[in-house]
């Protein structure tokens, strides 16, 4: 999936943020932005837009928690009965728009399409990932809608 090198450093994705509150006014096309992705992070996020449930699981550590909706899923076979039903089985994708990491963790901002009821959500609708990683792999990854 990844090369040697790109597994030893960050894996950099360029996005261009037009939705971005500090674009808003402006008549001139924004710059795009760099956001760098862990490579755990990076590796979910490929998997999730290639629908690989294989790829999804191995980003992750065995005794992994995913938090979703206000549920727990705990080690690789709740989080693969979840991700067939509301995830790689809803054919998710994500668009990362903005990275920050605060308080020990990564959070992600993307916006999410896919095959799942988008009645009464925001559009584009945006959620936040908040990723715990021990060593290579994600040890947590709690899912919530995005607030800015």
């Amino acid at each position: 999936m990844f090369s040697s090198e790109q597994t030893a450093a960050f894996q950099t994705c360029t996005v261009p943020l037009h939705d971005h509150p500090e674009n808003a006014m402006s008549k001139e096309q924004p710059e795009p932005v760099s956001t760098e992705l862990p490579p755990p992070i990076a590796a979910l996020v490929e998997a999730t837009n290639a629908h690989d449930t294989a790829a999804f699981l191995a980003s992750f550590t065995d005794d992994a928690v995913l938090t979703d909706d206000g549920h727990d899923y705990r080690g690789a076979a709740a989080i693969k009965e979840w991700s067939d039903r509301r995830y790689i089985g809803a054919q998710v994708t994500l668009d990362v728009t903005d990275v920050n990491f605060r308080d020990g963790k990564t959070v992600v901002t993307a916006k999410v399409d896919g095959n799942f009821p988008k009645a009464g959500l925001p559009d584009p609708f945006k959620m936040d990932l908040h990723f715990a990683i021990d060593k290579a792999k994600i040890a947590a990854l709690s899912m919530r809608a995005a607030v800015h």
